[in-house]
């Protein structure tokens, strides 16, 4: 992305982080070689690209809202410039609301799961006016939403090798996104225990002792971020099924691909669990622990 050209969402002045800078601050990711999910048998050669600083705002969001159904991506928007066909595909429109009405309502309305958990509908981060959760992370996030707000705001979404890259600092094939220094609080958005209080509403770039070695924050926690990536597995705890050999490669297509891949982690987990960054859900599925993050290409 061109330094000059200013994201959708950020058309005005929006500071993010300690210390301030705007919500849509995209640093470069050098790219190179390293090992995904720090395991010798998944190597990947990323190339160089950008990976947006913090995970999309609630105020950016609205710029989107406030656009819709305008900001629905065109076909072929959002698409990875090596992998062929990943863009959008006009299919997937009907994946989306169909009104400007209808994704407020998505916004504020939590599926019914099973059991019932109407308790967590307290951590909807979105209202229809601002209600100081503006610099919080969006959430109630789907796959095809996710993908249709990075390809409105003139980027796209991550493959799961490229935000692995990031998160372990590249050939330093770092534990943690900030170094091999032991989790504490001061470094993620995470429960301490399993009765810890829950920061749902943290500003992003709120833990910058957390910084990854490319500028990224919350690459640890606040919110699982979705990829372009389907998933091959339902389990992806118990079967790890990546792509080989990988030269800027994604899983764009999978017999289940229903299924897409997420990474990082929500403020729901827990603190001893940092480190651990890869599940994947349903692409139509979304609650308050799914978020965004937005690559882009470099010019």
């Amino acid at each position: 992305m061109p330094p000059d050209v200013v994201p959708a969402s950020c058309t005005t002045a929006l500071p993010c982080g300690t210390p301030a800078q705007s919500c849509c601050a995209s640093p470069v990711v050098e790219g190179g070689t390293f090992n995904r999910l720090n395991d010798p048998k998944w190597p990947a050669t990323v190339s160089s690209f950008q990976l947006d600083a913090f995970e999309v705002t609630v105020g950016r969001l609205r710029t989107f809202v406030e656009s819709y159904p305008g900001s629905k991506p065109k076909a072929g928007a959002g698409e990875h410039p090596s992998i062929a066909g990943s863009g959008w595909r006009e299919s997937w429109d009907s994946k989306l609301p169909a009104t400007q009405a209808d994704l407020r309502k998505w916004l504020a309305t939590r599926l019914e799961s099973i059991p019932p958990q109407p308790e967590l509908s307290a951590y909807i981060a979105w209202s229809d006016e601002p209600a100081g959760h503006e610099q919080a992370a969006g959430n109630m996030m789907s796959w095809y939403l996710a993908f249709a707000f990075c390809a409105w705001d003139g980027g796209r979404l991550p493959t799961g090798a490229e935000w692995n890259y990031a998160a372990v600092g590249g050939a330093e094939q770092r534990p943690y996104p900030w170094g091999d220094v032991a989790p504490d609080p001061s470094f993620a958005v995470l429960r301490v225990s399993e009765n810890g209080a829950l920061e749902a509403f943290s500003p992003v770039g709120s833990k910058p002792a957390g910084v990854g070695r490319f500028g990224q924050l919350d690459l640890d926690g606040n919110r699982f971020e979705w990829m372009l990536d389907a998933e091959g597995t339902m389990d992806p705890g118990s079967k790890v099924d990546l792509p080989l050999p990988c030269h800027d490669c994604a899983k764009a297509e999978s017999p289940i691909a229903i299924w897409r891949s997420l990474r990082n982690q929500s403020f729901f987990q827990l603190l001893s669990n940092a480190g651990k960054y890869m599940i994947s859900e349903p692409a139509t599925y979304y609650d308050v622990g799914l978020g965004l993050r937005c690559a882009r290409d470099l010019p």
